[in-house]
């Protein structure tokens, strides 16, 4: 049962990170700002444009990813890594405990890259997207 959470948990956190952004879009559009947490807090999100950054992957254009969030491409190589590795624990051709040290290791590595390009961004080391 745990290993099952631990493989299938980030295909759902995917699926809600898919959905859930455009309900925030929605919401945000009705109340007519862009970014809900900008008109709450007064600066950008860190996590603002990741969205925008792996749309731009998926079609490959990697310029364009880089512009609207840089650690959007951490995101997706860490995405990507989970689901490879999640596969492979359910095909049974990697210990389970692998697949969380690299749960462990992406989330630090993700959450560290928001950090360094949202710090960067509420200093105007790089512009906002």
């Amino acid at each position: 049962m745990g290993s099952a959470v631990w493989t299938w948990g980030p295909v759902f956190v995917m699926a809600i990170l898919v959905f859930f952004p455009g309900a925030l879009v929605s919401i945000s559009a009705a109340l007519g700002v862009r970014c809900i947490f900008r008109a709450l807090v007064g600066f950008p999100c860190p996590g603002c444009g990741v969205i925008r950054s792996l749309t731009a992957l998926a079609h490959g254009d990697f310029a364009q990813a880089w512009l609207m969030n840089p650690a959007g491409l951490i995101v997706a190589i860490v995405l990507a890594s989970q689901f490879l590795v999640g596969l492979l624990v359910q095909l049974g051709l990697v210990p389970f405990e692998s697949r969380l040290r690299q749960a462990l290791w992406g989330d630090t590595l993700v959450a560290q890259s928001l950090l360094v390009v949202w710090c960067a961004r509420v200093l105007h080391l790089l512009p906002l997207s």
